[in-house]
This record gives C-alpha cells, structure tokens and sequence, in this order.
C-alpha cells in the first residue's frame, strides 16, 4: 500500500470535528494541501493548532467551497473569485493547463469524488485578509505559509463557522393526514411518506458529473415543495412534486451533463486516501 500523501491534512479535518465534510451529501470543491504543505511542524506545534478549535476550523474550511468547479472548465488565463465556507475569497485561474489557487499551482486538479471535486495543493491556503492575534499562532503559520504577509492584531479572536454553514439535513418522514382509500366493503389508512430535503443556506444538494465540456458553475434556487391529489385506477393518492430552478453558466458549446441524486457514504478518510495515494 502506498503511503497516504494527505495524512496531515485528513489528521487535523478530524481532529476539528470536520470529517463528515468528506462524505457528507451535496456537491463541493475541496482543496486538499499535501503532507509538503506542512513540512517542518513539530508535534507541539500541530497540538497547538488542535487546541485553538476556532483557528484550525477557519484554516480548514477556507479550503471548501460549495458548488463543482473543475479547472478544465475555466477559461484560460481569467480570475475566478469563489467564496469559501470560512467566508474568504478564494482566486482560480488556469494558466498553461494548469490550475492556480490563490496564484499556487495545484499538484493535481479535477479529481472527481462522489459529492463533488477535489484539487491537490503542496501549500496550506490561509485569506490573506484573515489576522492573527496569537503570537504562538503566528509564528506556526510563518513557518507553513510564506508566500503571504499574514497580519497580526494582539488579541484577535477567530470566531466561530457555524455548523449549518457546511452541513446539510435531509429528512424523512410520515406526513399527515393520511390518505383513505374506500376498497370495496371496507375502509383503511395509508399513511404518506414524503422526502423532504432541508437545505442549508439556499442550495439544494446536487452532483454534477462531466461527459464532454465542463458545466462550470450551476446555481440553484430553493426548492419548490407542490402537493395535489391525483386519481389513479380510481383512488385518490397524495402526489408531492420538488421542482428545482437552475441557472447554468458554461464554457463553450452547448454540454451533456448528468445530474444524480446524492447518496452520501460512510467512508470518508478511506474515499479521499483512494483518490490522493500515489501509485
């Protein structure tokens, strides 16, 4: 078995309490740095970020951002500014087939997981607007990211992400009233069971698998919950309808895309690992 190129990384995901992040259902972009990215921290100095649960959740979520962007689907040469789950920005672009984060080059981009796409960084990302106001903090942050100036204003707290931010329910449940079906000389209930997907921050989870050109961004609106009676053989049953509005922004011709129900999964560290491991 090879050796896991991103332990440090899924180490520090799990000791934040973020490890559903990697399987939860949806559909994301995660910027995964190497064990490179964090050559030279000591031990200590990793229990130190563990300690500060704020600081090492907004380092570790600024590299996740919701929706699928896949590098081949930029066009060459201009800035995309994403926002990321922590709240900074986040700057891509694709210089000579190769994708740039925050101007770094990715390893390995465009690997696509079952929730989403994952892009391979040998840096660990930091907003270069976020500050610092632990000395301690500082100075294990100057030692793994050099090619910013991290500010530094004595006594500034990280606050806290909220879990909402980056996690999303789905529900299923009994509904009342329930339907009654008259079947000849007698009477019986049906209850209905109706999936209903709670979703966080105004995006319904969704998937989007590439065959030809890329579909670059897909924006969707809340959806729309529609409930009538229909007849069928005679009866009548409760039928619920979600209806999704979407708004697709594509580079190039026209595209084939295939849209999938997320499933979710149990395997987290073990997905990642498959696709990060170096043969």
């Amino acid at each position: 078995m090879s050796k896991c190129t991103v332990c440090t990384f899924l180490s520090l995901v799990r000791a934040a309490d973020l490890e559903d992040i990697l399987s939860q259902e949806g559909a994301w972009t995660l910027f995964v740095p190497t064990n490179d990215a964090f050559k030279g921290l000591t031990e200590q100095e990793k229990q130190t970020l563990i300690s500060d649960p704020n600081a090492l959740k907004n380092i570790l979520l600024y590299h996740l951002t919701r929706g699928v962007f896949i590098g081949s689907g930029f066009e060459p040469g201009v800035t995309n500014i994403l926002k990321s789950i922590q709240g900074g920005k986040l700057y891509l672009k694709v210089v000579n087939d190769t994708l740039l984060v925050n101007e770094l080059k990715s390893k390995e981009s465009d690997l696509m997981a079952t929730n989403g796409v994952i892009h391979v960084v040998d840096k660990l990302l930091y907003p270069a607007d976020l500050p610092v106001g632990s000395d301690e903090l500082l100075t294990i942050l100057k030692k793994l990211i050099k090619y910013i100036q991290i500010k530094y204003v004595r006594g500034y707290r990280f606050e806290e992400i909220p879990r909402t931010y980056y996690t999303s329910l789905i529900i299923t449940k009994v509904v009342d009233p329930k339907i009654k079906i008259n079947e000849s000389s007698y009477e019986k209930e049906v209850p209905t069971i109706t999936r209903i997907t709670k979703v966080i921050e105004g995006e319904p989870e969704f998937k989007v698998v590439r065959e030809g050109e890329t579909i670059t961004k897909v924006i969707h609106g809340e959806p729309i919950i529609k409930k009538y009676t229909k007849i069928i053989d005679g009866r009548p049953v409760e039928v619920t309808e979600k209806q999704v509005t979407e708004e697709r922004i594509i580079q190039g011709p026209e595209v084939k895309y295939t849209r999938i129900t997320a499933t979710g999964g149990a395997n987290t560290e073990e997905t990642l690992k498959k696709l990060l491991e170096e043969g």
